[in-house]
């Protein structure tokens, strides 16, 4: 049991002590607003959270946890601790305020702030206070939650593991499409005299695996982490951006039917209509009622999600996990962390059942936003591995059926995937 003595209780401290306590160490804990209540605690893990000198581990408090709402202006401070990146560093006791730290980074305070988002709306790394210290490829919260662990005697549990996960955005290169968008594919490939295209088409036509169907090998390369694995299907409407292989199309739909046999299996809210709270709804309906089991989990295609709309609409649709925490164009921990936590919901000042799944590399990010060949990108991973290993925080990473293939663009980076695998 853990004691720490706090003069104010306030909703943001009983979340954040709930996910560095109770989530992260599996241990009780309670607040004593009450000065003698603390002092007499007996055989109690004691935590002066105060600006009072009293018996227990101090941890200077900013005052962060008890406003309310969002300051538009608000800037955490940098600094320091043992050569590793903190923020609200302070005087006396740990050195600087983990709780507020922590929930900084979960309440992902600074993307309720103003900032320029990209092409597609989203937060990027470019905007991120972590990316503008030179940290961002750090899980830095885990590592200043290690450092308060070790300085208060606390012993964490090592959670590293690899959680791979797929997004199936187009199902095939050639196959599934309608008619009309065939004939448009094929007629344009003659136009641009891409002869090797045209002669590709017309293979996969007379039964020729299509290049992006590599199903059976993703069966076979996660047998051994299916537990861990999770699948995310595009079942919306034809959009700009959005170019799923309907269910319909018996060759997709047997294939999704034998990976929701062997995975657990999310949607992938549309570019389009999955921004909406009834678009996600429709879409994890139509999938759930396609393979018959629940759908309770999910990650916004093209990674679009605003705060705190996008997880609202989540929960009102009845999906308990989300997976879309991130960057689009860089590697790196966006919460400053690795671990799952719960989502608060900043303009509401309450705690959620849902739950946030970070990941921290994508194979688009590798490939297009950094420019990595296949060898610097696998070097690349195994950095992150390596730290990942070392804080004990868990390694999830995403891969797309195309990026598998071995075609195209794509040669080479089923070793990448691998590289993560191991």
């Amino acid at each position: 049991m853990v004691i720490v003595y706090a003069p104010k209780t306030t909703d943001r401290l009983k979340y954040i002590l709930d996910e560095i306590f109770k989530y992260r160490l599996g241990v009780e804990w309670r607040i004593a607003e009450d000065k003698n209540d603390f002092t007499l605690a007996g055989d109690l893990h004691k935590i002066n959270y105060s600006s009072e000198n009293l018996d227990g581990f101090y941890i200077p408090n900013s005052g962060f946890l008890e406003t309310e709402g969002v300051n538009t202006e608000f800037k955490p401070h940098f600094g320091r601790m043992d050569y590793q990146p903190v923020l609200f560093p302070m005087d006396g006791g740990l050195g600087f305020d983990v709780f507020s730290m922590a929930f900084w980074c979960l309440s992902r305070y600074e993307e309720y702030q103003p900032f320029k988002p990209d092409l597609h709306d989203r937060f990027c790394a470019s905007q991120s206070v972590f990316n503008k210290n030179g940290f961002i490829e750090a899980p830095v919260l885990d590592i200043a939650l290690q450092f308060f662990f070790e300085k208060a005697g606390l012993i964490a549990a090592n959670k590293y593991a690899t959680y791979p996960t797929l997004d199936i955005d187009i199902a095939y290169k050639y196959k599934g499409k309608e008619f009309v968008r065939s004939v448009l594919g094929f007629f344009k490939s003659l136009l641009y005299l891409d002869i090797g295209e045209v002669i590709n088409r017309v293979n996969v036509t007379l039964g020729k695996r299509d290049p992006w169907d590599t199903y059976a090998y993703i069966l076979q390369a996660l047998k051994s982490s299916a537990l861990r694995t999770r699948i995310f299907i595009h079942v919306g409407a034809l959009g700009t951006y959005d170019k799923a292989v309907p269910l319909s199309y018996p060759a997709f739909g047997a294939t999704v039917k034998e990976l929701a046999a062997s995975f657990s299996m999310g949607v992938h809210p549309s570019y389009g209509y999955g921004q909406t709270g009834i678009g996600i709804e429709n879409e994890k309906t139509k999938l759930q009622n396609f393979i018959g089991m629940p759908v309770n989990r999910s990650r916004q295609h093209f990674l679009r999600m605003t705060f705190p709309e996008t997880y609202r609409n989540l929960i009102k649709a009845g999906i308990k996990h989300d997976y879309t925490m991130g960057f689009p164009d860089q590697i790196g921990f966006r919460a400053g962390t690795g671990h799952s936590f719960r989502f608060y919901d900043l303009l509401e000042e309450k705690t959620t059942e849902l739950i946030v799944h970070p990941f921290c590399a994508m194979d688009v990010t590798l490939k297009n936003y950094m420019a990595f060949t296949p060898e610097i990108a696998k070097e690349k991973i195994g950095i992150v591995k390596n730290i990942c290993k070392k804080y004990g925080v868990p390694f999830c990473f995403i891969f797309h059926n195309e990026s598998l293939s071995e075609t195209d663009e794509w040669v080479g980076w089923k070793e990448v995937f691998e590289k993560c695998l191991a």
